[in-house]
């Protein structure tokens, strides 16, 4: 399995457990950071589209991905939607025509507590967004490291081509040249050999000859 399969496959895993969690519905962080989460798994699952080689994941395993991506979105989208009517009921339960209660009666006490629950909901929503900015800066620094990267193992592998080219071009040289030095040698050999076979030819006739007019001068002479 490749590092970034790994990674989104890891993140599924952690999200998935962040919408299991008792107080998902409740708490409006949770259900945040799961949708923070969700696009960086989305912007994995785009590279992984676009990946080559052993980085590369099957189309198989890419639509799994987004099966899982779209489900829990879909949780997501159903525990909002369930949050607003809620709050809507409540909102509809409350005093209706807009009056302030008295601070000791219990319609008071609602409307404080109300107006606590709002800027405590205001400081979560701060620290989500904080939390949200946080995750978007870490992925913009994922993103820049991984082109980095993968700038480092094209210049690497440019290198390496570039390499192994010179060195079959010297190869080649190296080869017509030992190739050019044995034809000559050859040509040599065979001028040397001709020159040699040539003087040993004569040297032998005129042997035979010396021979010949040897026995013709000892027959002669014997008669």
């Amino acid at each position: 399995m490749a590092r970034e399969e790994a990674n989104v496959e890891r993140l599924l895993r952690y999200c998935s457990e962040q919408s299991n969690h008792p107080d998902f519905a409740k708490r409006l962080d949770l259900q945040d950071r799961l949708k923070a989460f969700l696009d960086n798994v989305d912007s994995r699952i785009a590279l992984l589209k676009g990946a080559q080689g052993p980085d590369a994941a099957t189309p198989q395993r890419v639509a799994s991905f987004n099966d899982e991506v779209q489900g829990l979105r879909k949780k997501l989208r159903e525990v909002k939607e369930a949050a607003k009517v809620k709050e809507a009921a409540t909102a509809t339960g409350g005093s209706d025509d807009g009056m302030v209660a008295p601070s000791g009666s219990p319609e008071g006490l609602r409307q404080r507590r109300g107006k606590k629950q709002a800027t405590m909901a205001a400081l979560q929503e701060k620290d989500v967004a904080e939390h949200q900015e946080n995750l978007q800066a870490q992925l913009a620094v994922d993103m820049t490291s991984m082109a980095r990267q993968m700038k480092q193992q094209s210049l690497r592998m440019h290198e390496l081509v570039t390499n192994d080219n010179k060195a079959l071009d010297e190869t080649n040289e190296i080869a017509e040249e030992n190739l050019a030095r044995l034809d000559k040698a050859s040509h040599q050999l065979q001028d040397q050999i001709a020159r040699t076979g040539g003087w040993g030819t004569w040297k032998l006739l005129f042997l035979v000859l010396i021979v010949f007019i040897f026995m013709v001068f000892f027959i002669w002479i014997t008669k």
